[in-house]
């Protein structure tokens, strides 16, 4: 009996060490199988291309092999986009054919997320050109951005946010005496290895880690680094310009579509003789061409002063009010005022007087030379 008891309980404890061992494989299986966020994508059921995950996107970037697309719109690029990645808008998808004509090449494509449809779409559409290696990175921008990686910002994007988005936080990672000598109005110094210590003494500010911030350089490596740097203290809508600091500086005069040359961004003010005042906006977005289209400016009566205020930026810094030029057609106009706009910290203004031999000439070029630094052509209709 008493061996049969030994045997029963040798049994026994046996298969609860079994068990045991079986729980503990299972547990230490399933710990070595968790996955972290960079590892994870959507897992979307029936889609027709596969998904990469955010350390595929990394290794694939840092391999340099792989063409990877952004197949936002150019000026979405611009403001913001993943570096190393290529610009292709969905309906450019044919463009492929010239650029890649072998349909087995590797292809990633990505846009603004979760919940954008732009690359699916366009993964489609190459299937159905018959390439047979394409991924997207559904998960896209904002989930690159929030976990901790920078973006890169073009010339046309820094404009677009410096006119629309004048709560940007500019940051100048250039060295102090270059900053002190010189810098973009309403920057902040912050240099590599700073970024903890400006979100605590107000140079990034700590309680509002939304804020777009924009990191300059006299190159884009330099900027790169500290914009790295200030997206790993949670400013998850931080960028880097990718060009060199006196790209900045340029003058420049802004159009009313954002991007590109086209419609001049401000207005005109006709004066009576009695004084009566009246004002005409530059332009007007057309619903049906889907574009801003000018307004003519009327010069009126001869007895009528006509002014014209164009804004845009980085004319402040010219040397003197004598070192800025304007021709409207072609024909040299007086200066009158030529600075910061009044009221707005990072604005500029130029205003001009029209002469009467200007009248009638419809849809003409302006431009503007500071310091013998020509600015972008915009234009303007006078009536």
């Amino acid at each position: 009996m008493k061996s049969t008891k030994v045997r029963l309980m040798s049994v026994l404890l046996s298969t609860a060490l079994a068990i045991a061992g079986l729980v503990g494989f299972s547990t230490s299986a399933s710990m070595q199988a968790r996955l972290t966020i960079f590892q994870t994508h959507l897992e979307e059921a029936n889609q027709k291309t596969p998904e990469i995950t955010t350390e595929e996107m990394q290794a694939l970037l840092a391999g340099g092999d792989t063409p990877i697309f952004d197949v936002r719109s150019e000026h979405e690029y611009s403001i913001a986009h993943i570096p190393g990645t290529i610009n292709l808008w969905e309906k450019e998808a044919e463009r492929i054919q010239q650029l890649y004509p072998d349909r087995s090449t590797p292809l990633v494509l990505y846009c603004n997320g979760p919940f954008c449809g732009k690359s699916k779409r366009t993964s489609e559409q190459l299937l159905s050109l018959g390439y047979t290696n394409i991924r997207r990175y559904q998960i896209g921008m904002p989930v690159w951005r929030a976990l901790g990686n920078t973006v890169e910002t073009g010339l046309a994007g820094f404009r677009y946010m410096l006119r629309r988005d004048r709560t940007a936080i500019l940051v100048d990672a250039r060295s102090r005496e270059e900053f002190e000598q010189e810098s973009l109005p309403g920057a902040v110094s912050i240099r590599a290895g700073e970024a903890e210590k400006a979100n605590e003494d107000g140079r990034l500010p700590q309680w509002d880690k939304g804020a777009r911030v924009f990191v300059f350089a006299n190159g884009a490596q330099e900027a790169r680094v500290v914009a790295t740097e200030i997206a790993k203290k949670a400013y998850w809508n931080s960028s880097y310009f990718g060009g060199e600091f006196n790209d900045l500086k340029a003058p420049e005069l802004y159009m009313a579509n954002v991007f590109g040359s086209g419609v001049a961004e401000g207005f005109a003010i006709r004066v009576k003789a009695y004084g009566a005042k009246s004002y005409t906006p530059l332009s007007q977005y057309s619903a049906t061409q889907y574009r801003f289209v000018s307004i003519p400016i009327d010069l009126g009566a001869r007895s009528d002063t006509v002014y014209l205020t164009l804004y845009g930026a980085n004319i402040r810094t010219r040397s003197s009010l004598a070192a800025v030029e304007v021709k409207i057609g072609g024909e040299p106009v007086k200066v009158l005022y030529a600075g910061a706009a009044p009221g707005y910290a990072k604005l500029d203004q130029v205003t001009v007087r029209l002469p009467r031999n200007l009248a009638g000439r419809g849809e003409v070029d302006v431009v503007l030379t500071a310091d013998d630094r020509a600015t972008n052509s915009v234009m303007v209709n006078i009536k």
